[in-house]
């Protein structure tokens, strides 16, 4: 029986937690949050047995074998720093950091330690993306030529005091949109087509400030809504367009979800879960997956992919082997993520920069 630990108790560790349950040899044993309150009504919740709020308590645990870390994005760090010392392995939500120096520390850090890791690039086990994988890959659309992604939802649109959460503060998070949403969309295309080797960016903030649940506003510095040109290192091009500020297909869990993809002989359209193959003669296929989770809120739809997810990270636990998406991935995309608000800083082009 494989062990693990989460830090976090919020609502991607509670879809973490319901997907593990359903993995036979896996249990769930531990949870440590800044709150002993929070992480006892999510031990209750899963029949965890351990609650703490130090980290290194949960850690010094002989039985444990992996942790996954579902912090708020600020504390990625210390938590995989902590346990690559501690002989963990690690599954590690996305983004992997707030910043490209603290990624490359933590690739370094399980390098050194001979850990397994798994990054939360939750569309690498979806059916659908994987089923457009094997007909790029069959050369069935051609050489691709173009790309053009959209993740755009209501976040700070739908009420007139939008909320001050860990994801619009700049403490706790690294960017805005960009690290959140930008960093599915990032590693997706370099699944799919390939690389993306230079980046041209427009970073911007149109809220000017967030409320916490007493009515105070707090001022908002992060990006809310962003747009990327990107060039591919296949030759392609492309734009991945974020935004909090998107009502198109607001009657969607997600928001609106958007993945465009052209080549020579054909086209792919995989959006808001239905994906769809299209000939240079104008007819369409369905291309195979699971059905659209429209009335399930954010964490249904994450659910069963959230349990391979966990299938992936008790398999490279337990036959000691790397599978991807690792941190050698999730350091691809935070490289990206730095290249794309440098560019915005400069006003130009940067190129990706690779050390990982």
């Amino acid at each position: 029986m494989l062990k693990f630990g989460v830090f976090g108790y919020g609502m991607i560790a509670d879809v973490h937690a319901e997907g593990l349950a359903h993995i036979d040899g896996a249990e769930l044993i531990a949870v440590c949050g800044p709150r002993e309150a929070g992480a006892r009504e999510f031990a209750g919740k899963f029949g965890i047995e351990h609650v703490f709020t130090d980290p290194d308590h949960l850690l010094a645990l002989d039985e444990i074998d992996g942790v996954l870390v579902d912090s708020p994005d600020s504390f990625h760090h210390d938590l995989v720093m902590r346990s690559a010392q501690a002989g963990k392995h690690i599954f590690c939500e996305k983004p992997l950091a707030v910043n490209v120096a603290e990624a490359r520390a933590m690739y370094e850090a399980a390098r050194q330690a001979d850990l397994r890791t798994v990054v939360g690039f939750s569309s690498r086990w979806s059916t659908q993306v994987n089923n457009i994988r094997k007909l790029i890959e069959d050369d069935v659309i051609g050489e691709v030529v173009h790309v053009h992604t959209q993740s755009l939802n209501t976040g700070l649109v739908r009420s007139p005091q939008p909320s001050f959460t860990w994801r619009t503060d700049a403490k706790r998070s690294g960017t805005g949109i960009l690290g959140d949403l930008g960093s599915h969309h990032i590693d997706l295309l370099h699944f799919l087509v390939g690389d993306i080797t230079d980046v041209c960016a427009d970073l911007k903030t149109f809220t000017p400030q967030v409320y916490d649940d007493a009515g105070t506003p707090h001022a908002h510095e992060l990006d809310d809504d962003t747009i990327v040109l990107m060039q591919l290192e296949n030759g392609a091009h492309g734009t991945m367009g974020l935004s909090r500020l998107g009502s198109v297909h607001s009657n969607y869990p997600v928001g609106r979800r958007h993945v465009m993809i052209n080549g020579r002989k054909g086209g792919i359209l995989f959006e808001n879960g239905v994906g769809l193959l299209f000939r240079t003669d104008g007819e369409s296929e369905p291309i195979e997956g699971e059905a659209p989770t429209v009335d399930k809120g954010h964490g249904g739809q994450l659910l069963a992919g959230a349990t391979r997810q966990m299938q992936t990270f008790v398999d490279s636990v337990r036959e000691n082997r790397e599978i991807t998406p690792t941190f050698t991935e999730g350091l691809k995309t935070q490289e990206v993520l730095h290249a794309v608000v440098e560019s915005s800083k400069s006003r130009s082009w940067v190129a990706v920069e690779r050390v990982g």
